[in-house]
């Protein structure tokens, strides 16, 4: 099976918001960096220009990062912040948006200290959990879905936590590489093998299918990357046990 790796943008010229602004031509809004906020952000509009009130530590976010919020603007922007009048279409893109933002701004501090990390190769080889081993399991899964194609490191999220996500890192060389975090919820004797597998192989497809449309129109769950979502054996299994079993789940791991 045929997978594409994603191409990882090097050119740093233009990752400060005002130049992604600047190269779009964009005069609608602008985005500010407030220090005091650190988990939420928001736009409103003053006199004839909208503002996006960001928190200060997006300033170091991904270039990706920061094009996400620009497209969340624009979105809100082009309906004068009216959710209701937006069309379906772009509510669900509205809500893919957030919740990307959302798992950046809950590891932020972490992602932005990870993207440089001295001699990878030693710093992420435990991969062992209480009842599996996310390498193990990769490797299953690289072989089944992608035909040996997809190269990651691998690590175990915070005890309890909810949500797994992929990112890139460099090395003392500047060499990148993929880094995927899962979240602690799966890491507990309870946890069947398939729903492990279910959000791994979700966070192996950001490698193989990276997001589509580049600064104009970015979306991370395209069409092709949930069509191969579904190809994974498991997959309404791995749904049905995230609507009923995984929150009975953390809640025992958060207060027993």
């Amino acid at each position: 099976m045929q997978t594409t790796l994603p191409f990882i943008n090097t050119d740093h010229s233009c990752d400060s918001f005002e130049m992604i602004l600047f190269n779009r031509n964009e005069k609608r809004f602008t985005v500010e960096l407030n220090s005091r906020m650190t988990k939420s952000w928001r736009i409103t509009k003053r006199g004839s220009i909208y503002i996006a009130s960001v928190p200060a530590l997006f300033n170091d976010a991904p270039f990706e990062t920061k094009c996400a919020m620009i497209r969340w603007a624009e979105i809100l922007v082009s309906s004068h912040l009216s959710r209701s009048k937006l069309k379906q279409e772009c509510r669900t893109e509205l809500s893919d948006i957030e919740k990307e933002l959302w798992t950046f701004l809950k590891g932020d501090a972490e992602l932005i200290r990870m993207r440089q990390v001295h001699q990878p190769d030693k710093h992420f080889r435990h991969t062992f959990g209480l009842k599996f081993d996310l390498k193990v399991q990769f490797d299953q899964l690289n072989d089944r879905y992608f035909e040996d194609q997809l190269k990651s490191f691998l690590r175990w999220g915070q005890h309890g936590s909810r949500t797994s996500y992929h990112t890139i890192i460099t090395d003392e060389s500047k060499e990148q590489h993929h880094l995927i975090t899962i979240a602690g919820l799966y890491n507990h004797p309870a946890t069947p093998e398939f729903a492990l597998n279910g959000v791994l192989y979700h966070e192996m497809l950001h490698i193989a299918y990276p997001p589509k449309g580049g600064i104009i129109r970015r979306n991370v769950h395209h069409r092709e990357f949930r069509q191969r979502e579904k190809e994974f054996h498991h997959f309404d299994k791995w749904q049905t046990w995230l609507r009923t079993d995984a929150a009975k789940l953390l809640r025992q791991m958060r207060h027993g």
